[in-house]
């Protein structure tokens, strides 16, 4: 068996690298995602607290 490359030089090392280094970065369009669904949690919270508020299920008659 021969060596040919240790350490840093090898071929799994690089691949080491790059799948830190793509986990490390964010792309443009996870943070998209990320400022989306927090927008749409608050949306819900909302909803939900005006459904509550209002008298339970939507659509269930009101005794007048």
């Amino acid at each position: 068996m021969r060596v040919t490359a240790v350490g840093e030089g090898t071929a799994l090392s690089g691949i080491m690298r790059l799948v830190a280094a793509a986990q490390a970065s964010a792309s443009r369009a996870q943070a998209l995602a990320d400022r989306a669904a927090a927008v749409l949690f608050y949306v819900a919270l909302a909803a939900g607290a005006i459904t509550l508020a209002s008298g339970g299920r939507p659509g269930t008659p009101r005794a007048p």
